[in-house]
């Protein structure tokens, strides 16, 4: 397949997984209980008909709900998702302020996986069946077992409270985002050092790796430069995929570990209500999920080492 057909039917996907979210966020939105002219007009005028219609016709909900799907579809392939209801504020001001700090803290996560991940495969491969083996995908079952908020909460009680070694809330600086980033990382370490183990041991087992050996050329080098980069070609595809659940758990993570990103700003726009916000949010990071997913495949397409000393 070219490059360009790739490509193509790469982009579709992309705009179909962004609409298919924009349009389950919508109605699931519509269907949870809740008002948010209620929310709105606060307690006193929660018990006004009259001031929750006119709430209700200012927002636009009022109207039916073809109208205004037609209206959101039009908005999120326009990116313009409107002004919040509850800060009155362009909903893609308010998060283009934190996307940053969100987009940090799933890189900080990854890198983290990648880092804890690769070097465990491929030991583990290489060591096959051996205590080192066993001891390496016995500690993958139990990380990806903890949840990641609750594995924040024990980092922070560990390197914050009883160690004072990392600030304990905030996002100042860089040692702010440490302790989320080992929190979201070692899930993710845990299952992608299961899979960079399986894509080495199949290529330890081609016919250019015993040709290698028969050359006489040093297992390390082997290792390194052969059998390695060619198994991140089926890992490539997976890893992408783990940055969405990055960005998932950085929801959670933010609020264990007090950081003004997305993630908080989703989770006060759903104790609001405030549908405008929550739309916008999501879609943006079914957005960016995408768009990894899109490079990742792009990266790997012919991507094959060569055999050589």
């Amino acid at each position: 397949m070219s490059i360009f057909r790739l490509s193509a039917r790469r982009i579709s996907r992309l705009v179909l997984t962004v609409w298919i979210a924009s349009t389950a966020v919508f109605f699931m939105l519509r269907v949870v209980p809740g008002d948010p002219a209620r929310v709105i007009a606060g307690i006193q005028g929660a018990s006004d008909p009259q001031v929750l219609e006119q709430i209700r016709e200012r927002l636009g909900l009022d109207r039916s709900l073809i109208a205004q799907y037609g209206d959101w579809l039009f908005s999120t392939f326009t990116m313009d998702f409107g002004d919040s209801y509850q800060r009155s504020r362009p909903v893609m001001n308010l998060i283009s302020e934190r996307l940053g700090l969100t987009l940090s803290l799933a890189f900080g996560g990854m890198a983290v996986a990648l880092a804890i991940a690769l070097p465990a495969g491929v030991i583990a491969a290489v060591r096959r069946r051996t205590w080192v083996d066993r001891l390496i995908m016995g500690s993958s079952h139990i990380f990806l077992a903890i949840p990641e908020f609750w594995l924040g909460i024990i980092l922070l009680l560990a390197f914050s409270v009883a160690l004072p070694w990392f600030p304990l809330f905030g996002s100042d600086g860089p040692a702010h985002f440490v302790l989320p980033s080992i929190a979201l990382g070692l899930g993710r370490a845990a299952f992608l050092a299961r899979l960079v183990r399986a894509a080495v041991l199949r290529e330890l087992g081609r016919e250019y790796v015993v040709f290698l050996k028969q050359l006489g050329v040093p297992r390390g080098r082997i290792i390194l430069r052969h059998v390695l980069p060619n198994s991140l070609i089926p890992v490539a595809i997976p890893g992408a995929i783990q940055f969405g659940y990055l960005l998932g758990g950085a929801i959670i993570i933010e609020q264990v570990f007090g950081m003004g990103g997305v993630g908080r700003l989703l989770l006060q726009a759903i104790q609001g209500r405030d549908f405008p916000l929550i739309q916008g949010g999501v879609i943006v990071l079914a957005g960016v999920f995408s768009l990894v997913n899109f490079i990742a495949a792009l990266l790997t397409a012919g991507w094959r080492v060569p055999c050589g000393r």
